[in-house]
């Protein structure tokens, strides 16, 4: 029915769990996490209040961490912010954060933590950090690098590469 949808690959039963449990709040106004007592928040705090999700995924942090993510002051309030909201509802939060881009004709470069723009402590108070980037050969290979710029958890922290095999 819907060929281009994810749900084409679920049963049912699990389509059923996957409606129950995933959702999305969507706000024509970015949510500010360095302005803690703005209304908008007040209505995310209702938000997770109502729907206690386990895990909250944010685009972008360029617009919800800081009016400029080079300002220490309001990166500072946004983490202290998030690490309250964490605490007290128990749930988890995931930023899409667009990293630097590499200037022309500078070539591949391994990505690394200095991608990570903006105020260094970002990257200091993330418990993982995770790039996402074409590789050296992407134009013949289609491959995309998932490296573990930054993990909480020991172990193999290399990464890997995945295909890209579908649309942009």
């Amino acid at each position: 029915e819907f060929p281009n949808t994810l749900n084409k690959n679920f049963n049912a039963a699990e389509q059923a769990v996957l409606n129950a449990n995933f959702f999305t709040y969507a706000s024509p106004e970015k949510i500010k996490f360095y302005q803690p007592s703005s209304p908008l928040m007040g209505k995310f705090i209702r938000f997770l209040e109502n729907r206690k999700p386990t895990i909250v995924l944010v685009d972008s942090a360029s617009y919800s961490l800081a009016s400029n993510l080079s300002n220490q002051e309001e990166v500072t309030r946004a983490i202290e912010t998030l690490d309250q909201i964490q605490d007290r509802y128990n749930c988890v939060f995931v930023f899409i954060h667009h990293s630097r881009k590499d200037p022309p004709g500078h070539g591949y470069r391994e990505s690394d933590l200095d991608d990570v723009f903006g105020s260094a402590f970002i990257a200091a108070s993330a418990s993982s950090i995770v790039s996402l980037k074409q590789s050296k050969n992407y134009d013949e290979s289609k491959l995309m690098d998932v490296r573990y710029l930054k993990a909480r958890f020991s172990g193999d922290n290399t990464g890997f590469s995945a295909v890209m095999d579908g649309e942009k």
